[in-house]
């Protein structure tokens, strides 16, 4: 004879019982402080927050401003390599401030051993053996583009853009300022982005991505706020957000770029309402978002 079915309230009480203890064993054996796997996308108190400026600051990477001094730092960088998703083995502070026209990036990394920080001098956007910090900015929020900016221990400058979410290109050169300094215990970064040379749209209150990276040449180490897992896609679509921005201006979309090269070819491209020409250049191209592409 086949056992008598059970009463459907009787098997769903059953079920939500088995459930609720496969729960209560899985938080038992998880610690409430437990940082979350690698490369996952940023928690709320990975959240970085922007301080607006009452003062000016001089980039010359000595952060003596007060704002460098105020607020909380974001400190809690992870290794990409060489150990995949173990903290990063020396601190790292920054923070970020703002006025009405430009973003302001200062950071310091500290370092047990100072007299090992590598700083070599090179041609901009040039890859060389050096330590280097960078930050990656998502300004439409949209998880799959931005640009990012770098400066060596040295003060060369790198910069390019982002696409597709994982995707770089060095090709884009913008109007910014960097410089570092190597001291005693540290090397401190301070940079000066202007919004003119970034296209986002007008808001009110601006919500962006952002991410930091560290690089520690002797130990070949790669250190983010959040890390791309190497064997997963994505780098974008995990950026933290950036808050507490608002109020700031728009650039002029008008951009002029000198070069020491004779006057070549002239191209004009009606239908995009853009003008290129090739050595010596002038390009404008009005656009409703802001800023220079």
């Amino acid at each position: 004879m086949r056992p008598a079915p059970l009463p459907l309230m009787l098997c769903a009480a059953l079920a939500v019982a088995a459930a609720s203890d496969s729960l209560a064993k899985t938080a038992a054996n998880q610690s409430p402080d437990a940082p979350p796997p690698a490369g996952a996308p940023g928690p709320a108190d990975l959240t970085v927050h922007a301080i607006r400026l009452d003062g000016p600051i001089t980039i010359d990477g000595v952060l003596s401003e007060p704002v460098w001094q105020t607020g909380i730092p974001v400190t809690r960088f992870t290794q990409r390599d060489p150990v995949e998703g173990a903290p990063a083995t020396e601190r790292t502070e920054v923070r970020v401030a703002y006025d009405d026209d430009a973003i302001y990036i200062g950071a310091r990394m500290y370092d047990s051993h100072p007299d090992s920080i590598v700083s070599r001098l090179c041609r901009r956007d040039v890859s060389i053996s050096s330590d280097r910090f960078a930050v990656f900015v998502d300004p439409f929020h949209d998880r799959r583009s931005g640009y990012y900016f770098m400066v060596n221990a040295a003060g060369v400058q790198y910069d390019g853009t982002l696409f597709n979410d994982s995707w770089d290109d060095n090709a884009w050169d913008g109007v910014w300022q960097a410089r570092a300094r190597v001291g005693k215990d540290q090397w401190s970064a301070e940079m000066r982005i202007p919004f003119s040379q970034m296209r986002f749209e007008h808001r009110d209150h601006y919500v962006w991505g952002i991410n930091f990276r560290r690089e520690i040449t002797r130990r070949s180490e790669l250190a983010y706020l959040v890390i791309p897992p190497k064997n997963e896609s994505g780098f974008v679509s995990r950026f933290p957000d950036l808050v507490d921005m608002d109020g700031v201006h728009a650039g002029s979309n008008f951009h002029v770029h000198f070069a020491v090269e004779s006057l070549s070819v002239i191209r004009v491209d009606q239908s995009a309402n853009r003008c290129y020409v090739h050595g010596p250049f002038l390009r404008f191209e009005p656009k409703d978002a802001v800023g220079l592409v």
